[in-house]
């Protein structure tokens, strides 16, 4: 073979694609008998501010030079909620399953407060020294004036003086000075024991600073991830690098981040645990063939040039090295000819002798010295 017709091969080896946009190598989570799968990052706004999720509806703040203005995706129609002027801090809060969010604007000591929970608006309610507890059960409300409760339909419900904090949560509820709780049973005031222990999400996003860079001049960056609680591979998939902040909708369907000031949500794809392995697998399998491929097309382009010898056992990165795309092919890879032959011509069937080797977590791709390659899948 020609050395223009192995430049050809090398071209058009397997490009390494996934069916769709899902990436079962770097974009997924197991946990249990289900793997939740990212999807392609779709944009949602830039001079983002904050943003919460309202069940599975992305509820965001968006700064322009007109002021902020609170808008929605992922709803029925989506549209803005509340504008405020410039130099207005504008918070947005949402309770542990989504059920409720309050939108809070602080000017001065004054605060204006705008509520959303069963589709019932309550809007421009402002009062001094404003703080709110925002629950799936409703907003509790205290002020300099007086102290009360909201519910999720916008009813308004009386609540007495001696109330020492609200608390966040599930439940609508407050503590006395002295200690006691009281949260709202059957639209009334009753004592209650501790508050309820919240239901763990399988899987949740963190954030972990990472440094970089040259050790006299380091750099922090913040990498996302979306990770699994027990300890199942993969446990951790990848969201994007330089995130602000990162959220998973309550029925773990979107996930919304933050990458400066421009906000973006990836779908979570759910499948079985074991169509996942077969998919991820597969994908495995076309990464490697292709990388094993692509090391011994180099090596036959090589030889094509060096009157069919093979690379030394030292340096043999080296000297592939102007044949290959990129030095990166030769990560993991393992030369297992390595100084067996001198030449091709030494080899009786160049198609069953193994060139070299590149093992994943699946399978291992083998290449032959004729450059073809085989998968072996590894035993469960």
């Amino acid at each position: 073979m020609t050395t223009q017709l192995l430049a050809l091969a090398l071209a058009q080896t397997l490009s390494p694609s996934t069916p769709g946009d899902l990436d079962p190598l770097n974009g997924a989570v197991v946990q249990g008998e289900l793997a939740y799968l990212l999807r392609t990052p779709e944009h949602v706004s830039d001079r983002v501010t904050g943003f919460v999720w309202k069940k599975n509806v992305l509820i965001f703040a968006v700064a322009s030079d007109d002021g902020v203005t609170v808008r929605t995706w992922g709803a029925a129609k989506d549209g803005a909620l509340a504008s405020f002027k410039p130099g207005i801090p504008v918070e947005l809060r949402q309770s542990p399953s989504g059920e409720t969010v309050a939108i809070l604007a602080r000017q001065g000591d004054q605060v204006e407060l705008t509520y959303l929970g069963d589709q019932t608006w309550k809007k421009n309610h402002v009062a001094k020294g404003l703080s709110v507890a925002v629950t799936d059960a409703g907003l509790g409300v205290a002020s300099a004036e007086a102290t009360y409760g909201w519910l999720p339909n916008g009813k308004e419900v009386a609540t007495p003086s001696d109330i020492s904090t609200f608390e966040e949560g599930r439940e609508l509820a407050y503590r006395t000075p002295a200690g006691a709780r009281y949260g709202l049973v059957n639209g009334k005031w009753t004592a209650v024991p501790a508050a309820q222990a919240f239901e763990v999400a399988p899987i949740w996003v963190r954030l972990d600073d990472a440094k970089s860079g040259l050790e006299s001049r380091p750099t922090w960056r913040t990498e996302a991830w979306m990770t699994s609680r027990g300890d199942e591979y993969p446990s951790i998939a990848t969201i994007h690098t330089g995130v602000r902040g990162a959220s998973l909708s309550p029925d773990l369907s979107k996930l919304a981040y933050d990458v400066n000031e421009t906000l973006f949500v990836r779908r979570l794809h759910r499948m079985p645990k074991n169509q996942f392995l077969d998919l991820a697998s597969a994908a495995e399998a076309r990464v490697l063939l292709s990388q094993a491929k692509q090391v011994g097309t180099a090596m036959l382009i090589y030889g094509a040039d060096c009157d069919d010898g093979f690379p030394l056992r030292n340096g043999w990165q080296t000297a592939l090295e102007p044949y290959a795309k990129n030095r990166g092919l030769f990560d993991g890879f393992e030369y297992t000819l390595n100084g067996k032959y001198k030449n091709a011509a030494d080899i009786e069937n160049p198609a069953d002798e193994e060139l070299g080797r590149v093992r994943g977590r699946y399978g291992t791709a083998i290449v032959r010295a004729d450059s073809s390659a085989i998968w072996r899948k590894h035993k469960p």
